[in-house]
């Protein structure tokens, strides 16, 4: 539309509107050339996350397009960032009845998190990063290079389960037995270099009377880190680095089944 060489082009939802000062009325093209200004408009992603939201320095506040939450709907809400760790969080715990949330890093250490507030009450200095975390019951399990730290969240009591050689990357409790998954090798730096490496299982029985756990079994055969391990129906499964689940019946230790 041209009136008095007084038209504008506006791109709008629907194609684009031609504009006439003169008779001030809006004419709309349902198609809009290919190379229209409208083609090049970017629409808001609210299913998106923002970046920079993530890192902290997202100047858009309430306008920006993307998203600024770790999820949607209304099923959850941001209540605190808990901040500290300075490398990969290998595990994190939440003990029944327990107020206090736990948590171990490859940084070395170990956090307890107030749960209502988030702030970090205590850290403690593993002394080798963490491979794993689990909580079962009052104890908390942290998974180290050649170790298991056991630590009693009601009597402070702490103890070290030898057995495995190498990191532990994962942990089960079963009943009175405690599984842990490791990778071979003393000088492992990240959890990919298990491929070049066997991985294993060590079980301990608990003792409530003492408070202890003694060395029950060792479970060998994968050729990779065991990175995974789940129970139910009486028997443990693993999954490795190997790209094999291996079936172990968790009364004689021994491997019933592997599945590729």
């Amino acid at each position: 539309m041209d009136v008095h060489g007084r038209e504008r082009k506006l791109a709008g939802n629907n194609g684009e509107f031609s504009y006439s000062k003169a008779n001030d009325i809006f004419l709309r093209n349902p198609n809009p050339p290919h190379n229209s200004s409208l083609s090049t408009l970017k629409s808001p992603d609210h299913n998106k996350l923002r970046k920079y939201w993530m890192s902290g320095h997202c100047h858009r506040g309430d306008k920006c397009w993307y998203l600024h939450s770790w999820s949607r709907g209304d099923g959850f809400t941001m209540l605190a960032k808990l901040e500290g760790h300075k490398k990969t969080i290998r595990g994190i715990a939440l003990p029944s009845g327990h107020d206090k949330l736990y948590s171990g890093s490859s940084d070395g250490t170990a956090r307890i998190w107030d749960g209502h507030t988030g702030k970090c009450l205590h850290f403690t200095n593993l002394g080798d990063e963490a491979g794993s975390l689990i909580t079962e019951g009052a104890w908390v399990f942290i998974g180290m290079k050649n170790a298991v730290k056991a630590l009693n969240i009601h009597s402070d009591l702490e103890l070290n389960l030898k057995g495995p050689v190498g990191q532990v990357y994962a942990m089960i409790v079963a009943g009175d037995m405690l599984f842990a998954g490791y990778c071979f090798g003393d000088n492992v730096v990240t959890q990919f270099l298990c491929l070049l490496y066997n991985g294993g299982i060590i079980a301990w029985r608990a003792s409530c009377e003492t408070d202890s756990f003694q060395l029950a079994a060792s479970l060998e055969g994968h050729n990779g880190a065991v990175s995974c391990l789940a129970v139910g129906d009486k028997m443990l499964f693993s999954g490795s680095l190997d790209k094999t689940i291996r079936v172990w019946d968790i009364d004689t230790f021994q491997c019933i089944k592997t599945t590729c």
